[in-house]
This record gives C-alpha cells, sequence and structure tokens, in this order.
C-alpha cells in the first residue's frame, strides 16, 4: 500500500507535471477567450470556466503544488521565496473557487418609500411545476449560445423524483412574435409586394381579410379588397383617386406600456370620458391642424393633418395634452402641467389624408388582381398586373412589382429572433417521459405556458431567482442631476437608510461611482426609471467572497518574486556562510615575532 502511495505522491509532486498542467491551462484560457467572442460569455461560463472538467484541472494544478512544496521539506532559508509564491497561486486558486461557487449577481429595483431585502438575479431561470408529480417551482439555469439566427440545442434535465424530463431544442436570446402569410386551406386572396423607393427596396404581404395587412403606408397609402364580383371590383378601383371616409379614428391611452382605454372619436366633441381612475375631457378635434397667429385653427374639412386636444385628470390635478394622428408630436402643451401621471396618448387613425398618392389592389373571382393609383405608376389601361413585372416611373421615383400571389393564403404567428443581445429570450421545449413526448412549445419570457404529457400537466414560464442580502434597503430618495439648460441625465444618486436588524439604520448616499458596501455586497446605483408619476432606482448588485482572499494571494505571489530574485542571493551566501567549518587554530601555537 505504502508503494502505491508513493507512486501517486511522486507523480504528483513531479515538476514535468506541473508544465504540462500550465500548458494545459493556457490552452484552455485560449480557447476560453475564442468561445466566449462566438458564443458568449455565460455560454463560456457554463462550458468553459465553471465545468467540472475546468474544476478538476485547477484541482489537480493545486494538489501538484502541494505536493511539490511539501517533497521540498524541510526547508532551508533560501527556499522562502519558492514556499511564498506557491503559497501565493494556492491562495489565488482558493479565491477564485470561492467566487465562483458563492459569488452572486443581480439587481436591486426600488421605487421611492420601497424596502428591499433580496436581489434579484441577472441570468433568467426557466421555471417547473407538475403539481401531479409535486414539482413546485423548479429552476433550470437557460444558458446557450447567443446568436442572430438563434442556437439549435439539444439538452435534457431530469425534473426531481424522476418521472419526467425536460428537453429542450431552440434557443432564441431576443425573440419576437410575427405574423408570416403561406398557403392556407380555405378561399382568401394575398399577394406578396415588392418595391423600391429611391434605391430603398422593400417588400411585404398583403392580405384584404387581415386587418393588419390590408394596407400599407409605405411606401405610398396601398389599400388592398377582395370583390365578390367584376362590378365590385371596378368601383373599388374607382376608388384610388379621392380619400375614402374612415372616421375620426380613435385616441388610445397607455399607463406603465400598460393598455389603459381606447376612445373612439367620432361623437360630440367637446365630452368627458372615464379611463380607470382618470377623468379625459376630449376639448378640441381637428382634421386640418394649423397654428395661426400661436392659435390652433382647423384649415379645413380634409384629413390632412389629424389632430385632438385634450385633458388627464385625477385628484384634483389636471394634465393638458395634444396628440397627431401622421406625427409623433404627442407631448404636453404645458410643461408647467405635468403632474407625472405617466399616461402615453396615441392618436390612431387607419384612413388615407386627403392629399397623400394612393394605390388601390382588388381581387375578383375570374380576373385575378388588379390595380389604379392616383398618380403615374405605368400601370396598364385595364389594370390587371403580372406576377414579376414591375410598374413605375421616373416622375414618382417608385418601382413596384407583385412577387407572389396566394388563392388561400393563412396568417400565422410565428416567432423570430432579431439579434444576439439578450433581452427577451425564447426556448423551444418538450417534456418527455415513459408514456411518450409531448408536442414541442415555445416558452417566452413574460408568457406562461402549459405542457400536457399524459394525464399531467407541466407549467413553464421564465423567473429569476432571488438572493437574500441579509440586510434591508430603503429608498429615502432618487436624486437626478441635468445638463444645464436641457433635459438629459448627467449624474444619478439615491438616499437609502440601510438596516440589519441588530443596529439602528444608517443613512447612505449611493452615486454612480461610490457603491454602498456591507457585508461583502456592493450595491453600485447603474440605472433608473419613472412609472406613474414615481420615480426608481436599480442598482448592481455582487457578492464576492473570494475577491480578498485573491488579493491576499497576489501579495504573497509578488513578495514570493522578490525574494526568489532579489533576496534568495544573499540569503543563500548567509546561509553558506554559516554552515562553511572554519579553520581551528591549536592552543599551544604560539607566534613569536623573530
Amino acid at each position: 500500500m505504502r508503494s502505491v502511495f508513493s507512486r501517486i505522491y511522486g507523480g504528483l509532486a513531479s515538476l514535468k507535471l506541473t508544465i504540462v498542467l500550465l500548458s494545459v491551462l493556457a490552452a484552455v484560457l485560449i480557447y476560453g477567450t475564442f468561445y466566449e467572442s462566438a458564443n458568449g460569455t455565460p455560454m463560456a461560463q457554463r462550458h468553459v470556466y465553471a465545468s467540472k472538467w475546468f474544476d478538476a484541472l485547477i484541482v489537480l494544478l493545486a494538489a501538484n503544488m502541494v505536493a511539490c512544496t511539501a517533497k521540498r521539506y524541510p526547508y532551508k532559508p533560501h527556499q522562502l521565496g519558492f514556499l511564498m509564491v506557491h503559497c501565493g497561486i494556492l491562495t489565488i486558486l482558493t479565491g477564485a473557487m470561492l467566487t465562483r461557487n458563492f459569488g452572486r449577481e443581480g439587481e436591486l429595483f426600488l421605487f421611492e418609500g420601497e424596502t428591499g431585502q433580496a436581489i434579484t438575479s441577472a441570468r433568467p431561470s426557466l421555471q417547473v411545476d407538475v403539481p401531479a408529480a409535486g414539482i413546485a417551482s423548479f429552476q433550470i439555469p437557460v444558458v446557450f449560445p447567443a446568436r442572430d439566427e438563434g442556437a439549435e440545442v439539444d439538452e435534457e434535465v431530469r425534473l426531481p423524483h424522476g418521472a419526467m424530463r425536460l428537453r429542450m431544442l431552440r434557443y432564441y436570446p431576443n425573440a419576437q412574435w410575427t405574423n408570416t402569410v403561406t398557403e392556407g386551406e380555405e378561399l382568401n386572396p394575398a399577394l406578396r409586394m415588392r418595391w423600391t423607393q429611391h434605391d430603398v427596396p422593400g417588400e411585404s404581404w398583403l392580405v384584404p381579410s387581415d386587418p393588419q395587412r390590408r394596407s400599407l403606408a409605405a411606401p405610398f397609402r396601398i389599400d388592398t379588397f377582395a370583390a365578390a364580383s367584376g362590378r365590385e371590383a371596378d368601383s373599388l378601383l374607382a376608388t384610388a383617386g379621392r380619400a375614402q371616409p374612415q372616421g375620426r379614428g380613435s385616441l388610445r391611452l397607455r399607463l406603465a406600456s400598460q393598455p389603459l382605454a381606447e376612445i373612439p372619436l367620432d361623437g360630440p366633441v367637446p365630452r368627458r370620458v372615464h379611463a380607470g381612475d382618470y377623468e379625459v375631457v376630449l376639448r378640441e378635434w381637428f382634421s386640418h391642424f394649423v397654428l395661426r397667429e400661436g392659435k390652433p385653427t382647423n384649415a379645413s374639412a380634409d384629413m390632412v393633418n389629424p389632430a385632438l386636444l385634450f385633458d388627464i385628470s385625477n385628484k384634483g390635478s389636471t394634465e393638458n395634452h395634444v396628440v397627431f394622428a401622421f406625427h409623433e408630436m404627442g407631448s404636453l402643451l404645458s410643461t408647467s402641467g405635468n403632474h407625472g401621471f405617466g399616461i402615453e396618448a396615441d392618436y390612431v387613425y387607419d384612413g388615407p389624408a386627403a392629399n397623400e398618392s394612393r394605390m388601390v389592389l382588388v381581387h375578383a373571382p375570374g380576373t385575378g388582381w388588379r390595380a389604379a393609383a392616383n398618380f403615374d405608376l405605368g400601370l396598364p389601361a385595364d389594370g390587371r398586373l403580372e406576377v414579376g413585372r414591375a410598374y413605375g416611373s421616373d416622375a414618382s421615383h417608385v418601382e413596384i412589382a407583385i412577387a407572389e400571389t396566394l388563392d388561400r393564403a393563412a396568417v400565422r404567428n410565428v416567432l423570430v429572433n432579431v439579434d444576439r443581445q439578450e433581452r427577451n429570450p425564447a426556448v423551444l421545449v418538450q417534456a418527455v417521459s415513459k408514456d411518450g413526448t409531448s408536442d414541442p412549445q415555445w416558452v417566452v419570457a413574460g408568457e406562461q405556458q402549459t405542457l400536457r404529457l399524459g394525464d399531467r400537466e407541466m407549467t413553464l414560464q421564465f423567473a429569476r431567482r432571488e438572493y437574500p442580502l441579509g440586510f434591508s434597503v430603503h429608498l429615502v430618495d432618487f436624486i437626478e442631476t441635468t445638463y444645464p439648460g436641457t433635459s438629459r441625465s448627467a449624474t444619478y444618486a439615491s438616499d437609502v437608510m440601510v438596516s440589519d436588524g441588530t443596529h439602528p439604520a444608517v443613512p447612505i448616499h449611493i452615486t454612480m461611482n461610490k457603491p454602498l458596501k456591507h457585508k461583502g455586497f456592493r450595491l453600485f446605483q447603474s440605472s433608473f426609471m419613472r412609472s406613474g408619476g414615481q420615480e426608481a432606482s436599480v442598482f448592481s448588485v455582487s457578492y464576492d467572497p473570494g475577491v480578498h482572499v485573491v488579493y491576499t494571494g497576489f501579495i504573497i505571489f509578488i513578495a514570493g518574486m522578490v525574494a526568489i530574485f532579489y533576496l534568495k542571493p544573499v540569503i543563500r551566501r548567509a546561509y553558506l556562510r554559516s554552515t562553511t567549518p572554519q579553520a581551528v587554530i591549536p592552543d599551544t601555537a604560539v607566534l613569536e615575532r623573530t
């Protein structure tokens, strides 16, 4: 047994093993750098730096250094630098492992007057609930490659109790639902239009039966219709030269990005309308808004520049607003009347402007698609358009063509990936058990989905893990400083009260460059937001239990290098002098001067 132990100990204490391990570690770090640039930092953390094989490499290197150090016992004075360098490296490795296994990063979001005692993880997790199997709030880290086209993955996670598994098939870092047009079963005409305007290309599907796809605003106004007969088609084509009555539209209100109310504008104005806890007064409506001598005036009855003046009141305070249908100019008429309600308003009007360029496309049985326009597009006299042929004129600087037509179109919702920025993650999953496999289902951030497998239901949603701080932070006041003469933020800070339950609360002022440091946590003022008249601070929080251990290790390592290069020769000479035998002179020897 001793010989086996001796061989293992001798192998661990080998300098050749040290060289091999350091070479492997250097190669892994180089590989990790390239892997991180291709797949993102979270993927590199999961598959390289936080992997079990990387831990094994670090532990083996640490064991090698301990064995090399122990093998040279008993130590001589001139080996002090060698011992310090090895101890420094071991201390650095220990600190790094502490940080990786026990460190935390997240955010703390507080409105003024709120108190927080936990941080929210910066990385999302997939939360799984299977009530029939006794699984509640089981979280799976979602760490996959962040790519523009999304990433194909094939990973299975066994859920608690071993009854079911969750298979992840594809990952989108920034997912978005969009409509697409494909071949369907029922009669539903549609066409894919291509255009070029001032050498800028564009493309879109047009579907007369779909309110979201029946019209286009660019490159000019295009309206599509499905006629039941040739006579109806002729009547619709004749409307290309004049604007169609569409009503006045509606006023759409949102509070904190959530729908509050949509108020039709047809009817008497002025009038009062209630929207939740707010009272809305529609004061004056304009079809052709202009300013004459500084006063709002309706210039004509044509829908040239529709606008609405309205007031919003709540608890005795009133804000004055103006919104425009064709311009994103919605703002407060009086900045002194801004009471911080945080209500966003849009004037929604789907009809054409009275003086805009317009084209009408009509589909009728037996004749296909025909077109008419109120400007020169070089269209044929009968309006029949050929698929793939371009139409246009030099005067309009526009060229159009029908790229594709479908007689039986179906509009479907599909999930696409916008880019590789991890803003709205989504993962394609399916449940697996001995009873079979469920249909794949997309789980998108902010949405809850249910997978059914046999008589069991699995509920999935994105969630962020919470970690307790061990103390409480109360936001007293958020302070913003703007650049002179502008509304742009120059700096922002927060006044907070920090309490750990055993001592009185302590006031702390946190700025962008002065974080709060308490019990190993560091809280940075990273951002802020306003909602519903309230202000909120966003703090980036980090907990790094190994940072001081790492710093100590570097100090020991540097001191050891200094000892090796500068003190070792001095110590070695002194040690040799102390151990060199001196010449012995006999007591009987007498030196006489002759």
